[in-house]
């Protein structure tokens, strides 16, 4: 969905998203929509502010053994959209507030809410995503998954990386 900015009414502009189709389908399984809220605010002619709040849960599948599973993401964000010149050159060598942090400069006169909430999903992602802190993951050996059956293989067998040292120091 995306929004030109001439058509942002003065105060409050609330926006429920309930269609998926903005959903990155292509890296993500998504399994519920509990509630996407979107909030735009003209702070005058040359910017707009966008609050937004995102419940939803999708499937991943485990690092340590590879099991789907589903993860609730929740998400707020918030943006400031700027339009009517370009970013100061030397603006790369300023300390940043937190208000810059979260300003966007548009080439263009829309906001691209599709373009915010696959952002979002994709930094809400866990960066090591474990179905649970528990998990025992796989078996090294065999590969069963340890938290739904037990080991095969045989307690003789040493198929450690080191093993070959241990040899060496019998010597």
């Amino acid at each position: 969905m995306k929004v030109a900015l001439n058509q942002i009414a003065e105060g409050n502009n609330h926006y429920s998203i309930q269609d998926t189709e903005w959903f990155p389908s292509e890296d993500f399984m998504l399994t519920r929509v509990d509630r996407i809220e979107i909030d735009l605010l003209k702070r005058d002619s040359k910017a707009v502010i966008l609050k937004g709040e995102m419940r939803l849960a999708i499937e991943l599948f485990c690092d340590r053994c590879g099991e789907p599973f589903q993860y609730a993401l929740a998400a707020d964000f918030r943006y400031l959209f700027r339009t009517g010149g370009d970013v100061p050159p030397d603006v790369r060598d300023l300390e940043c507030s937190d208000e810059d942090c979260d300003t966007v400069y548009l080439d263009e006169s829309f906001i691209d809410i599709d373009e915010i909430l696959r952002e979002q999903v994709v930094l809400e992602v866990p960066f090591r995503r474990v179905c649970n802190e528990g998990c025992k993951g796989l078996c090294p050996g065999c590969g069963v998954v340890l938290a739904r059956e037990a080991c095969r293989c045989s307690p003789d067998v040493q198929d450690l990386p080191f093993a070959v040292l241990r040899k060496l120091k019998k010597h």
